[in-house]
């Protein structure tokens, strides 16, 4: 049995990552072929780059009816997560850098190793796990760096949570909540109990509740992963 203990507490940070306005226009890189010989396949593999970072989806807008496009993938180039992200109060121990939502094979995140603060990238939970301690001040330039790219044709915005003290995180209807999985032969009262002698960051744990698709599918994906 799995005990899923549950903390919650006001929302402090939560990001959307979407495809931004453009400062600079992205650019074709690849060279059109322009001859072709009789009786053979043409194909012509597109690539492209942006000089902002954002990820670069391609559109036909008009083309002959012989020719296809496939194999349609989103841009491979990085982008910064949260920019302008600051980071206050004491010395922080531990920081999950979470896809929170639409997490899908390919995507990664990364970061510029800087104050002794380690950390690498757990694909099979979408997760950025960077341990050590330093100032906030520190911590604010490092969450800086961190990007996030994929090689997946998912155009979906990816939702990317900043938690302190090494706890996955999701919103649920603007409220933080984050979760600690224990793996114990209890039964019912027993976990209930459990969860409820724990705390995180001052706030008192609970036996979860999953209330929605979203929250089944996040908890559902960290469990498969442990």
């Amino acid at each position: 049995m799995s005990i899923i203990t549950k903390y919650f507490l006001l929302i402090t940070l939560f990001l959307t990552v979407a495809t931004n306005s453009f400062a600079a226009a992205p650019v074709v890189t690849s060279n059109a072929i322009t001859t072709a010989a009789q009786d053979s396949a043409y194909t012509y593999v597109l690539s492209g780059s942006d000089a902002d970072g954002d990820f670069l989806t391609w559109n036909v807008v008009s083309k002959p009816a012989w020719l296809s496009l496939t194999g349609i993938v989103s841009s491979s180039s990085s982008q910064v997560v949260a920019p302008n992200i600051t980071i206050t109060g004491a010395d922080v121990t531990n920081y999950i850098v979470d896809i929170a939502a639409n997490y899908t094979s390919g995507d990664t995140l990364s970061f510029t190793a800087a104050y002794g603060i380690s950390g690498s990238f757990d694909s099979a939970k979408g997760s950025l796990i960077l341990s050590g301690t330093t100032t906030a001040a520190n911590w604010t330039t490092l969450l800086r760096t961190v990007k996030l790219q994929t090689s997946s044709s998912n155009a979906a915005d990816r939702k990317v949570s900043f938690t302190a003290g090494g706890l996955p995180s999701l919103t649920i209807n603007g409220v933080e909540h984050y979760y600690e999985i224990v793996y114990a032969g209890v039964n019912w009262t027993a976990a209930r109990d459990a969860a409820a002698a724990k705390s995180y960051n001052g706030r008192t744990g609970y036996l979860a509740t999953i209330t929605s698709a979203e929250e089944n599918a996040y908890v559902s994906a960290k469990i498969s992963s442990n």
